[in-house]
């Protein structure tokens, strides 16, 4: 039963990513890439995964920050991927991606931050990103030397995570 309630789920976020007809797509909490992958490649998309290294309990499976693209529109140019800030099982997954069109870069990031509701943790997350943005702006410095889009999905809340996002 759970298993089937399981697929009947993940079946309706890939449709509902899919009618999205977005070019980027970053989530987050993402468990299950290989099937999310597997969905969405026969529809144009090229994806990475950066899963978190420890699972915080025992029990549950690893998950962690995803990013896809339409390859139609973009190619991969190169990618950074971040783990264990501050001894915090989190990550974040940095992409520069080329438009095929024109040839302008853009760099993309999808994180997943430590979750919890409350001052401490607020702290820390925001200790998080600001040592993500850090590392996030060397690395799109060290890979071109000219004007690039940035656009980041920094998850600031457990749960729910997903996509949108701006930076």
């Amino acid at each position: 039963y759970q298993r089937r309630v399981r697929e009947k789920r993940g079946d309706r976020v890939c449709s509902h990513i899919l009618n999205a007809n977005a070019d980027i797509i970053s989530l987050q909490e993402v468990n299950r890439f290989t099937e999310i992958k597997s969905f969405l490649f026969p529809h144009g998309y090229e994806g990475m995964w950066l899963p978190k290294q420890n699972p915080c309990k025992l029990g549950i499976e690893v998950d962690g920050a995803a990013l896809f693209w339409k390859r139609s529109v973009f190619t991969m140019v190169d990618y950074l991927e971040i783990k264990q800030v501050s001894g915090w099982n989190q990550v974040c997954l940095c992409v520069v991606l080329r438009l095929n069109e024109c040839g302008r870069l853009l760099a993309v990031a999808s994180t997943h931050l430590k979750a919890y509701q409350n001052k401490v943790m607020e702290r820390i997350r925001c200790a998080q990103v600001g040592k993500y943005c850090e590392l996030y702006h060397n690395f799109v410095r060290n890979v071109v030397s000219t004007d690039i889009n940035r656009h980041t999905d920094m998850s600031s809340t457990g749960g729910g995570g997903g996509g949108g996002g701006g930076g």
